[in-house]
């Protein structure tokens, strides 16, 4: 029997599309200081081919690479700054997200496993999203994270929770399915199919390409690797019903 979900945030509840572009784009601004002639298309470019090539940290590979040590150092302090202090607005709450959480809430128990740092739960104290949940285990907060088996060992004891009597709600088969499915917890994957699903829709023409250069080739593709191995939704508001058909068929 099923008695408690748990959630990732980014790309689940909240879309952090838009914290990815100010990312990517703080760094195109910081090289064409020394490099006028550098163009925001190379550097999708160069996103992609180290995506296909499964690098970790992408953006910090590039910028490293590109960016003298001192400018490194500014230009990372500045996006972790500018992140954490306007979290709200880089992370907004995805479409179906409320009346999803409302509904799940009637039945289960729900908490939050999520890579975020600090600054993730007086967010969701201001969006009145904490009355939801039961249980918050967030990275920074826990000196731990995925796909780290300790946070996930960390929630299912302070849930009293055994493994199977637990879902995992997260977009990433690395991060979220595997560590989850090996401490024998079941696990349900947010693939979103495309970006109009989401609440973020920019006009800007930066915007645009950064979103046509993750169709092209994702942030993190190899979080989805084998991602057709798991139940799968596309949406949040796909969730209750897929609940329902995991409950049904354990």
């Amino acid at each position: 029997m099923l008695k408690w979900i748990f959630f990732d945030i980014g790309n689940v509840l909240f879309n952090d599309d838009q914290q990815a572009f100010f990312g990517y784009l703080s760094l195109f601004e910081a090289l064409q200081e020394t490099n006028p002639q550098q163009t925001f298309s190379e550097l999708m470019s160069a996103r992609e081919g180290e995506a296909k090539r499964g690098r970790q940290w992408i953006i910090s590979h590039l910028a490293k690479s590109r960016l003298s040590t001192e400018r490194y150092s500014a230009w990372s302090q500045y996006v972790s700054n500018e992140l954490r202090n306007r979290y709200d607005e880089f992370h907004l709450l995805n479409p179906h997200a409320i009346e999803m959480l409302q509904g799940l809430r009637a039945q289960y128990r729900l908490g939050i496993i999520a890579n975020q740092t600090t600054a993730c739960r007086p967010s969701l104290e201001r969006r009145g999203l904490m009355e939801y949940f039961d249980l918050v285990g967030i990275s920074d907060e826990l000196g731990c994270s995925k796909p780290d088996r300790q946070i996930f060992e960390w929630a299912l004891k302070k849930a009293g929770c055994h493994p199977g009597e637990s879902l995992m709600i997260g977009d990433r088969v690395d991060n979220d399915m595997l560590p989850a499915s090996e401490l024998g917890m079941q696990g349900l994957l947010v693939h979103w199919r495309s970006f109009e699903q989401k609440l973020w829709q920019p006009q800007d023409r930066l915007a645009r390409e950064f979103l046509a250069s993750c169709t092209n080739v994702p942030l993190f593709p190899h979080g989805l690797v084998d991602f057709d191995r798991y139940p799968c939704v596309n949406n949040l508001g796909e969730i209750p019903e897929k609940v329902a058909e995991i409950e049904q068929s354990a």
